[in-house]
């Protein structure tokens, strides 16, 4: 992750719960410790992304599912702000939209197998 993510990363993600949203930021390390501290895999599925480029900057946007390990635990949208620069394409800002079921479409392809 750290090969693609810069270290200046920007994170910021909206939760809505019951009708309530909240918002709040997160930073690499603390997802990355989530990541790898977690006992079942962890599977984000995005599709229909939709990329603009211009130049130097790239913009990503697609929903995406989540799931921890069996089960469904959430879904949104992905936002992604990418620079190209020496070291090549890099994350320089992600956020994300997080709601809870049933509020929430799943990837076309159905479950993750």
């Amino acid at each position: 992750m750290r090969r693609v993510v810069d270290a200046s990363v920007v994170m910021h993600f909206s939760e809505t719960r019951d009708g309530q949203t909240t918002f709040g930021s997160a930073s690499l390390d603390a997802l990355a410790t989530r990541i790898t501290a977690s006992q079942v895999p962890l599977i984000e599925r995005m599709w229909d992304p939709v990329v603009l480029v211009d130049g130097a900057l790239a913009t990503l946007w697609a929903p995406y599912d989540f799931f921890a390990g069996d089960d469904f635990s959430h879904c949104g949208v992905d936002s992604v702000t990418l620079l190209n620069g020496e070291d090549g394409w890099r994350i320089v800002g992600l956020s994300w939209t997080r709601r809870q079921p049933p509020d929430c479409p799943l990837h076309p392809d159905g479950p993750p197998e």
